[in-house]
């Protein structure tokens, strides 16, 4: 019986191994077959191809996964192999959603989308805090497909909206929900704040019209109360109020932006206005000529309107309003102390709120006409002047004809103290109120200061405006006096 056992020991294999197995879980495998088809897929342009390597890599990390998420599966992963499996379907995802955008991204539209949905399931509150850079060059390329599309900015808003239903409902994913909403509408606010200079006014309208969609959508997200056991992360480089001063700061940029395009809306109508009448219109029919600018005038007073409500002084919108106003005021409607006020209202404007000139044409037309408003006041003022003169000459020919032979004969201090006393007692300055009087004039003994005060004298009487006759009376016995200094008399004093 011994022999037999010990001959069984001998014949049967032993069981005990020197060096462990080197042996590789299935999960581990499949996951490292996807990394190679990503990795083969990169080597290929050719888009059948690529979307088919890229297909297959996401396949296998969906089956991994699911062999992951199986509470009866007998092969249990590591945290490696769920950090690896998320990090690879995740890359797969960003792959396709670049390459189908760049190919096509009407047709793949909805496919597109999925894949959204997807990326936004897997990294759910992570992307708020450690983007990755593919998930950056996959938004970027989404953006850039957009923005060149040839898509009307409304349609390319509305795309926008579109990706925003991407993100998950679920109450946990209150965090990610609000995040992707919020960055969204920044990035379109932004967007179409720069179309506003390249773009048709009517168009960015239309693309904040439809953005309106987009903010109602955050606002409801955020008037939503985040479940109570849901930790909600607050990205590293934000405040810790960030999703109260988020929403918050959204909402003032998106009113902002509004009223910005209907100002410049609101002036663009009121320049369509002006275009249809020119000058043959105010010839052939003045009333239809006075009520188009009636209409424009409206335009931009209500553009000012707007203006006047912004939280913070928009010098170029303010005046350029002021400008349009004051142009339609004047030159169509003919009202030239009006339109000088708005132009000076303004050029006061910038002088009190920027350190330097703008270099607008609105601003240097403005300038200008206050300046020829100037030149033009003066021009009528001279007009009257000389047209009161011409009237009063006539009655004062005797009494300058005397002062005039008087003047002629003063030939030393002594005949020009005797002037000046016939003229102080003859033609008397004359004041509204009560004086000292007027002999101590002549008191002073250096002759020049006894001529100065004189022509001091009726110069302030001539000011007094007591009458027309007796300022132009001043203004020529001024001119008399001045005419006895350029003779040389005083050289020797």
């Amino acid at each position: 019986m011994e022999s037999e056992i010990a001959t069984i020991q001998r014949n049967t294999p032993s069981l005990q191994v020197g060096q462990p197995l080197n042996f590789r879980l299935p999960i581990t495998i499949a996951l490292d077959n996807a990394s190679t088809l990503i990795d083969t897929a990169g080597t290929f342009t050719d888009f059948t191809v690529t979307h088919s390597l890229l297909t297959q890599a996401l396949n296998l990390c969906d089956a991994v996964c699911a062999e992951i998420t199986n509470p009866l599966s007998a092969l249990r992963p590591t945290h490696g192999d769920i950090d690896d499996a998320r990090r690879i379907k995740l890359f797969c995802h960003a792959k396709l959603i670049t390459l189908l955008s760049n190919e096509d991204f009407t047709t793949y539209r909805p496919v597109i989308h999925g894949h959204f949905a997807d990326v936004l399931r897997i990294f759910g509150r992570k992307l708020m805090t450690h983007c990755k850079p593919e998930l950056g060059h996959m938004f970027d390329s989404v953006c850039l497909v957009i923005e060149t599309s040839g898509w009307s900015l409304r349609q390319q808003v509305t795309e926008y909206f579109d990706i925003v239903k991407c993100a998950p409902e679920e109450e946990h994913y209150w965090g990610i929900r609000f995040w992707f909403q919020l960055s969204l509408s920044r990035m379109q606010i932004r967007y179409l704040e720069r179309c506003v200079s390249t773009h048709r006014i009517e168009d960015v309208k239309e693309g904040v019209v439809a953005l309106e969609k987009l903010i109602d959508r955050f606002k409801e997200t955020l008037h939503t109360e985040p479940p109570k056991d849901c930790i909600i992360p607050v990205p590293p480089w934000e405040a810790e109020d960030y999703y109260i001063s988020g929403g918050q700061k959204l909402t003032s940029e998106y009113t902002k932006l509004c009223k910005d395009v209907e100002i410049r809306w609101l002036l663009s109508q009121g320049n369509k206005l002006l275009e249809v009448i020119t000058e043959r219109t105010r010839q052939i029919e003045p009333d239809y000529f006075r009520f188009q600018a009636m209409l424009a005038l409206d335009s931009y007073r209500a553009a000012y309107q707007i203006c006047e409500t912004l939280d913070d002084v928009n010098v170029e919108l303010e005046g350029l309003c002021l400008w349009s106003m004051a142009r339609v005021t004047g030159s169509y409607l003919s009202l030239h102390t009006q339109a000088h006020e708005l132009y000076l209202a303004a050029v006061m404007l910038v002088g009190m709120n920027c350190a330097v000139s703008p270099d607008e044409e609105w601003y240097k037309d403005s300038i200008q006409q206050i300046q020829s408003h100037r030149k033009r006041l003066e021009d009528e003022e001279t007009k009257y002047k000389e047209s009161r003169r011409a009237g009063v000459m006539g009655h004062l020919y005797f009494e300058m004809v005397e002062v005039q032979n008087r003047a002629d004969r003063v030939k030393d201090e002594i005949s020009l103290r005797v002037f000046f006393q016939w003229l102080l007692r003859t033609h008397p300055p004359r004041f509204k109120k009560l004086e000292a009087g007027i002999s101590g004039l002549l008191e002073c003994r250096e002759l020049s200061k006894v001529v100065l005060n004189v022509i001091g004298a009726y110069d302030r009487s001539r000011n007094e405006e007591i009458g027309v006759s007796w300022g132009v009376m001043c203004e020529e016995i001024i001119k008399v006096l001045r005419h006895i200094l350029s003779n040389g008399l005083m050289t020797d004093y």
